[in-house]
């Protein structure tokens, strides 16, 4: 160990200064062989059996240092790393394996370099902009536009370092901005504490924490993993207020992560424009929960994907949602989209599973299913405050029990289509309360063993 400690950095060393100042081997013309008599030919013979010697002797040192000072580097950086206890160190021979890549990477970086300035195709830098590599060849970069000036290679995919763990090309083209990891169960290597979240293996714990540690409009994405399970106990909020993040799930069924809302005044609040929400599930754990996910006042462009309201923890009809998701005023462009909403048909309180509560512009609702009923249920879809315009609402199938499955207030404008439902009620009509709202292939049945009915009455000559 000892000797390792002393040999290692001194090879490392050399091994450096061999590879930043490589040993050239000098090239040698002959002159013409029948010119060479005398003392040329002596003193030529000469030169060129001293030439090869040395090419004979230093090669393979050359080659040694070539390759193994690569170990020898990832041997002291690891050990380095673990005596300054670096933070993310892993162990010695997972970062030795870390720093062994990295290194590796960087020569090869370092050679496509050199055979570029060798073949002439060195990187343009500065307003002439970059080349690529097209068609078997380096091409330059087209300028486009007359306004644009391109510098450097033009590539959406960047080099970028990641604390604890091997640096990664990343795609800007769909994650231009930083990724931060959720995880409850990593309560040990996890921390809601700045440092965190940048690796799944330290992440944060909560979402909250996460969106606090965000920058708005640089598209920054939220990774919650499989298994993540949260509280939401009174007064309690995940407030999304920084503009144009994504927060996603992953995992499917089960594994998706899970928000338990534990009191009535807990609440999800979208407070910003722009943001993407996707692959989770949503539990109400007490009766009488106000909402579920409340997109705030003035908000705009909300995409709400792959939300899922469960039954309620309880399992007995005593938990829900009063109104799962509320579209405030003015909520320009939102978006929802493969919402599942069900909660225990002996629950009383539940009135829908989305409630525009003011007038909007432009919302779109799709691929949904929604199953309600009790005495408080309303609609599958409702707005009864003030008219909404340009609203479209496709492929979606709503199953109540004797009440609308889509109530809108007279004038609200827009499409239906594409949607089944399954109610009863005393005119196949009233399966839809919507004057102002054009209904292509909207189905309507009544009880099982039913093929459906037309919902409006088809379009004639004026």
């Amino acid at each position: 160990m000892f000797c390792n400690l002393i040999i290692t950095p001194i090879l490392a060393l050399v091994a450096a200064i061999i590879l930043i100042f490589p040993v050239g081997i000098p090239v040698v013309e002959i002159p013409e062989r029948r010119r060479m008599r005398g003392w040329w030919t002596l003193r030529s013979a000469w030169h060129l059996w001293a030439v090869r010697r040395l090419h004979r002797f230093v090669h393979p040192i050359r080659l040694f240092f070539k390759y193994e000072s690569r170990h020898m580097a990832a041997r002291v950086l690891a050990l380095y790393s673990g005596l300054t206890r670096q933070e993310g160190f892993e162990g010695y021979r997972l970062s030795y394996w870390r720093w062994y890549a990295t290194i590796t990477l960087a020569f090869a970086e370092r050679e496509r370099r050199r055979s570029a300035k060798h073949l002439g195709m060195s990187s343009l830098m500065g307003a002439g902009g970059g080349q690529v590599f097209v068609g078997e060849t380096w091409r330059p970069v087209p300028q486009g536009g007359a306004g644009i000036t391109r510098v450097g290679q033009i590539s959406p995919v960047y080099y970028r370092k990641v604390a604890g763990g091997l640096p990664i090309l990343q795609d800007v083209s769909m994650f231009p901005g930083n990724i931060f990891f959720v995880d409850s169960g990593t309560t040990v290597q996890g921390s809601d504490t700045a440092g965190f979240g940048t690796h799944p293996d330290a992440p944060f714990l909560t979402v909250d924490f996460a969106i606090g540690q965000c920058t708005a409009s640089q598209a920054d994405v939220i990774f919650v993993l499989p298994g993540h399970y949260e509280d939401l106990a009174a007064a309690e909020t995940i407030d999304a207020d920084v503009q144009g993040i994504s927060i996603i799930g992953v995992g499917n069924g089960p594994d998706r992560p899970e928000f338990v809302y534990d009191a009535t005044d807990a609440q999800w609040d979208v407070g910003a424009h722009g943001v993407h929400m996707q692959n989770l599930i949503l539990q109400p754990s007490i009766a009488a929960v106000v909402g579920g996910i409340d997109v705030e006042t003035t908000i705009t462009d909300t995409f709400l994907e792959d939300i899922e309201a469960t039954v309620g923890e309880a399992a007995d009809g005593t938990d829900e949602f009063v109104d799962f998701i509320l579209v405030k005023q003015t909520c320009t462009r939102t978006h929802i989209k493969g919402l599942l909403y069900a909660h225990h048909a002996s629950c009383n309180a539940s009135q829908t599973a989305i409630s525009l509560t003011a007038d909007s512009d432009r919302v779109h609702i799709e691929d949904f299913w929604i199953e309600g009923s009790g005495a408080g249920w309303v609609a599958g879809i409702e707005s009864l405050v003030t008219l909404s315009t340009r609203m479209l609402i496709e492929r979606g199938v709503i199953i109540c029990d004797a009440e609308p499955g889509i109530e809108l207030l007279t004038g609200t404008t827009g499409v239906i289509r594409d949607v089944d439902i399954f109610s009863n009620l005393a005119t196949i009509a009233a399966a839809t309360v919507a004057d102002g709202m054009a209904h292509f292939n909207v189905r309507y049945v009544e009880v099982g063993n039913e093929s459906n009915a037309a919902v409006k009455t088809a379009s004639g000559d004026d």
